[in-house]
């Protein structure tokens, strides 16, 4: 931020002298465009929520600035757990707003989604490990995702379920990147918790091929994949489809460069089209990095994308 004259040295927090700009405070970014014909009426937009980790004052010849170096509230999920906790039997969105509850997370949306009720025989959190890794470890048994929106609620996803397209790209493209890789899996096999008391050579399995994909490379890419938190053939069979599907997301890999837009959040769907190439698709936003530099006159955005 501009610090001019030390404009905004008053605003500084101080030991003893509370002030706006301090430790852990938050930080509201928005941003905005002009909307209209002709674009004549401002539109701001909140992008993101954050709690200030550093300040930094900057000064030389011609330079006067206050920088402010951030995290979202996500941060909250590397903090340890203390004690060992076990869970039996539970739902997995009932664990996913335990571990979130005990972050200090407690805004979060849940999908609508079928696995969210599905139970886990035996879950640990273990004293010593942290939030996050264990958040990980529940998303990982069916797929979901999850980030911090800019109105600080975490936002878990279903990236099987159908997906709307949020916005249309077409002339604007700045920079289309347009890659299609090699699908590293199409033959997936998901071993989960032998059944009790069964044959000796009982197991509990389900696997699925893209026979489409195989015949196309010409070779088979196997993915073995075990998970003791699963106890029933359909659930393995569950597992082994969001594995594939993600597989054949990430068999696409673009990355766009645009005018700055503040209106897209992570995990979107867009359309992308460019008839000098020939392309036309929908695409799922993975990674976005926006620029604002008003010295060098850059405000654009990059999106990198994968199939839906």
């Amino acid at each position: 931020m501009d610090n001019n004259q030390g404009v905004l040295g008053a605003a500084l927090s101080q030991p003893g002298a509370t002030q706006p700009i301090g430790p852990n405070c938050s930080v509201l970014l928005r941003a905005g465009y002009r909307t209209g014909t002709p674009p004549g009426s401002p539109e701001l937009v909140l992008v993101g929520t954050y709690r200030i980790v550093s300040i930094q004052l900057l000064r030389s010849p011609g330079v006067a600035q206050l920088r402010l170096l951030c995290s979202d509230l996500t941060r909250q999920l590397d903090q340890v757990n203390r004690f060992q906790m076990t869970y039996t039997a539970q739902p997995l969105g009932w664990l996913l707003r335990e571990i979130c509850v005990r972050a200090g997370l407690c805004a979060l949306s849940l999908p609508t989604s079928s696995q969210l009720g599905q139970s886990v025989p035996l879950f640990v959190l273990p004293a010593g490990g942290t939030y996050r890794k264990a958040l990980s470890e529940l998303c990982r048994i069916y797929d979901m995702q999850y980030f911090l929106d800019q109105n600080e609620v975490l936002q878990f996803r279903d990236l099987s379920g159908a997906a709307s397209v949020s916005w249309s790209y077409q002339p604007e493209l700045e920079l289309l990147s347009w890659e299609q890789r090699q699908q590293r899996g199409n033959h997936i096999i998901v071993s989960g918790k032998p059944p009790t008391g069964g044959g000796t050579m009982a197991l509990t399995s389900a696997e699925v091929y893209d026979d489409q994909q195989m015949q196309w490379s010409g070779q088979e890419g196997l993915i073995q994949h075990v998970d003791q938190k699963l106890l029933t053939v359909a659930q393995c069979a569950s597992k082994a489809a969001f594995l594939l599907a993600q597989e054949q997301r990430a068999q696409l890999q673009h990355r766009i460069q645009i005018p700055f837009n503040p209106a897209h959040q992570l995990l979107d769907v867009i359309t992308i089209s460019d008839p000098s190439i020939a392309v036309s698709t929908s695409a799922r936003i993975v990674q976005s990095s926006s620029v604002y530099e008003a010295q060098q006159a850059i405000y654009q955005t990059t999106l990198e994308l994968e199939g839906v």
